[in-house]
């Protein structure tokens, strides 16, 4: 096995840079589009220390999948997030140097953009499909901490508008 990333996360705390995900049944193919083809398989993102791999569980086996493009960017980051779109196209998200990431797939460009550099740390991306139960008004929001409060964006606005969610208390991890 490939040694994985490890991060400092608090003065005392390691941990793996490795997250799941629910994700398509197959990369790239949205089958039918329900919740069940877009999220019905299990995901995970490991930072390696020889760069990032993408693996799908597949049998009680996880299998490495191929998204070089997706990837491109995951040098020298921490903190990573995994989540996937309508298009059955991963959604990363990245902390670097004290500021916040996105990559994810455009039909405009054809290809992967990156969004950002937001001030904050600590990204979460969470799809919304699989708590509504269907797909057609969903969502893949970016959650993370920006100085003193829980900040969100959302994909449908290219991750353009930061929002406040909740204060966080004084000393909250």
């Amino acid at each position: 096995m490939r040694p994985v990333v490890v991060s400092k996360r608090t003065p005392r705390t390691y941990r793996p840079e490795l997250v799941l995900a629910a994700g398509p049944l197959t990369l790239r193919q949205p089958g039918a589009g329900t919740v069940r083809d877009l999220y019905g398989a299990a995901w995970a993102l490991a930072l390696h220390r020889d760069g990032p791999a993408l693996y799908q569980l597949h049998a009680g086996i996880w299998e490495a999948r191929s998204d070089p493009d997706a990837l491109a960017e995951l040098d020298g980051v921490r903190h990573v997030a995994l989540a996937w779109d309508q298009a059955a196209r991963p959604v990363l998200a990245w902390e670097r140097s004290g500021a916040v990431y996105v990559r994810q797939w455009s039909g405009d460009a054809a290809g992967y953009v990156t969004r950002g550099p937001w001030p904050g740390r600590d990204p979460l991306l969470l799809a919304d499909a699989p708590l509504l139960g269907v797909t057609g008004d969903s969502d893949v929001l970016l959650l993370y901490l920006d100085g003193a409060a829980l900040a969100y964006r959302l994909q449908r606005e290219a991750y353009s508008t930061a929002r406040d969610l909740a204060p966080m208390p004084p000393g909250a991890v």
